[in-house]
């Protein structure tokens, strides 16, 4: 028999003790997969201890040992580099190891015995490949996308954690973007890259057109041009003058955005759509005002103006022609956003 000390693969506050104290009948290994009694539920734990039994000790507990249920798995799931990050981890975003323990597990590949496939495959992103990297050398494309950073618990930066164990297992790594995070900028002392280029910035305080004079003069000389508006749809507000309702999505309460070309209102975060809004809902008044600027109006405007015979919207995701004229429209729109990384975004948009 040994007595062992698990971490069960759940959350426990850090306040409470993150390991127990078991006994099994038969011979495990340190990261061996067992399930275990936590108060009244059965949970997967990872053994972190070993040692022999001894009557001796146990009569000191001051609580009654209980055995494990089973064993999942004898053979390690998770070696000492693996339970180095998850300490770091654990650390570093002072979060309970129980759950990162937890995270680590469920996107661990393991075999479970007596079964017909012997084997279960979790869920295949970017926490498997961080946990389930095996080879010499690490590329992180992109590595200052807000995409790496988990919006669940544990709120770990995937590339953090990623360049953390590649730094545990003393491997190569390399970390690529056209625009580093200003974390990255600073720890490994980046120079800047960027050409000097020819730029302008235009007030337009008390401007009534969304495009200056100055850009105007510029779009009629240019072959190629780029508006950029990091707004989708023709208006972004949609308010009554009289009661001073505004338009807003009725499953998760987000702004409702216009689109002229469909001549219907879209919730951005949900998806849910509506018919254009003619009168107010509230008050019946006709005074419904469309307000802001998105990349449909923009289109409307060049349209107007007749400046060309072919105007495309485009995406960041799609690849980007060479061009001889670059405006940004409303960059303050973007600066402004409820986000202290928003100088930082801006530019990245910019250049990419």
């Amino acid at each position: 028999m040994q007595i062992i000390d698990l971490i069960p693969a759940t959350k426990i506050p850090r306040n409470l003790p993150q390991a127990y104290t078991y006994y099994s009948r038969q011979q495990l290994r340190i990261g061996s997969l067992v399930l275990a009694p936590l108060a009244k539920r059965k949970i997967k734990a990872i053994v972190i201890k070993i040692r022999d039994f001894n009557k001796l000790e146990i009569k000191n507990y001051d609580y009654q040992l209980r055995p494990i249920i089973k064993i999942i798995q004898k053979e390690p799931i998770l070696d000492k580099n693996l339970f180095e990050l998850a300490a770091w981890i654990s650390d570093y975003y002072y979060e309970p190891i129980s759950l990162v323990i937890k995270i680590i597990i469920q996107n661990t590949k393991y075999k479970i015995l007596n079964t017909k496939s012997q084997i279960i495959k979790p869920e295949k992103g970017m926490y498997e490949k961080v946990f389930a990297f095996c080879a010499n050398k690490m590329i992180i494309q992109d590595e200052h996308s807000p995409l790496y950073k988990s919006q669940r618990a544990p709120r770990i930066n995937l590339r953090d954690a990623a360049v953390k164990l590649a730094e545990i297992k003393k491997n190569k790594f390399e970390l690529r973007s056209d625009t580093p995070s200003l974390e990255s900028y600073y720890k490994y002392n980046l120079k800047p890259k960027i050409k000097n280029i020819r730029r302008q910035i235009i007030d337009m305080r008390g401007k009534k057109s969304i495009i200056s004079d100055v850009l105007l003069q510029e779009l009629k000389k240019s072959k190629s041009s780029l508006l950029f508006l990091n707004r989708l749809g023709a208006a972004t507000l949609i308010l009554c003058q009289d009661c001073g309702y505004i338009a807003k999505c009725e499953n998760c309460d987000g702004p409702m955005v216009y689109h002229l070309f469909e001549n219907q209102l879209i919730c951005h975060h949900c998806g849910f759509k509506s018919k254009a809004l003619l009168t107010c809902p509230k008050c019946n008044s006709w005074q419904i005002k469309y307000l802001g600027a998105g990349v449909e109006k923009i289109k409307q405007e060049i349209t107007k103006l007749k400046l060309s015979n072919k105007i495309l919207i485009m995406t960041l995701k799609q690849r980007l022609p060479r061009v001889d004229l670059i405006g940004v429209i409303s960059a303050d729109t973007i600066l402004h956003l409820p986000d202290f990384r928003s100088p930082e975004r801006t530019f990245q948009a910019l250049v990419k």
